[in-house]
């Protein structure tokens, strides 16, 4: 199943998000905890909302594995990284997720 949980680690509470499609691979949230960031083994990004309005953007990256996703500190966009793809994604995560940013090959 291919749910994401978040604890609050204050109270305890716990929130489902569902939807994700196969096994979330790797999971990052953004500065200023507002928003989470997933990716799955069938090569998906997804930006969720954790204040209740659930999934916000989703990205197709490719047919492998998200192995990595980092959010910079403003908070925009959304690095990502796909297994055996030398290419790094760069996502729009601000008010306009969903779009594309840019992609760059490994090494340049």
């Amino acid at each position: 199943r291919g749910d994401i949980e978040v604890r609050d680690v204050r109270n305890g509470a716990i929130q489902h998000f569902p939807g994700h499609g196969l096994h979330p691979s790797v999971i990052c949230s953004d500065p200023n905890g507002d928003r989470i960031a997933s990716g799955n083994i069938e090569g998906f990004v997804k930006i969720w909302d954790i204040s209740g309005r659930g999934e916000v953007a989703s990205f197709k990256l490719g047919e492998r594995a998200i192995m990595a996703i980092a959010w910079p500190r403003d908070g925009t966009r959304i690095f990502a990284s796909v297994q055996g793809d030398p290419v790094l994604h760069i996502l729009d995560a601000g008010s306009e997720a969903g779009k594309w940013s840019e992609k760059f090959p490994a090494g340049n």
